[in-house]
């Protein structure tokens, strides 16, 4: 990886023979990763997940070809779109996390307007820049993760007790505000 002058950076790689090679689609992944996950020449700085354009096509992009691809599958009975997405990247906006997830939403529905798409979250309080209005928007279903690590007493319980889907009933009322 070097420094360039028309790109973030520069990618160089060889061959097992030690002639410079063309094109290698895993490594341009896995080193545009690196890149971003490490900051290397401060690519994270100016590339945010949410909110840069150009991250955003290319998820949109990824996210069409994943669902078109396992949209035959019979396992897959709903598309989830993600995990707890209010601690995806920072954010300094609803606005901006609302783009993003619309983006990835849509790109799902653009594909498979048949299964439902989901998410899980935590800790959307009411008063936080991102709630559980804006993600349940977006989703057809929306889970409440209430961690024992975070929520005190929702471990007294085997999960499938009434205490513990109460707990999470009561949370998501919390979310609510």
């Amino acid at each position: 990886v070097e420094k360039s002058r028309k790109a973030d950076a520069k990618m160089r790689f060889f061959n097992q023979d030690g002639r410079e090679g063309k094109a290698a689609g895993n490594a341009i992944r896995a080193v545009a990763k690196y890149l971003y996950d490490n900051n290397v020449y401060g690519v994270a700085d100016k590339h945010s997940r949410i909110t840069d354009p150009t991250a955003i096509m290319w998820q949109v992009r990824y996210v069409r070809c994943f669902t078109k691809r396992f949209l035959k599958e019979e396992a897959i009975v709903a598309w989830d779109l993600g995990n707890e997405c209010n601690v995806l990247a920072p954010f300094d906006t609803a606005e901006e996390l609302y783009n993003w997830a619309s983006s990835i939403a849509g790109a799902i529905r653009m594909q498979d307007a048949e299964r439902p798409i989901i998410s899980g979250m935590h800790g959307l309080l009411p008063e936080g820049k991102w709630n559980i209005f804006h993600q349940a928007e977006l989703t057809d279903f929306l889970t409440t993760h209430p961690y024992p690590l975070f929520t005190e007493h929702c471990d007294q319980a085997p999960i499938n007790t009434l205490r513990t889907v109460l707990h999470s009933t009561a949370e998501t009322l919390f979310y609510r505000g």
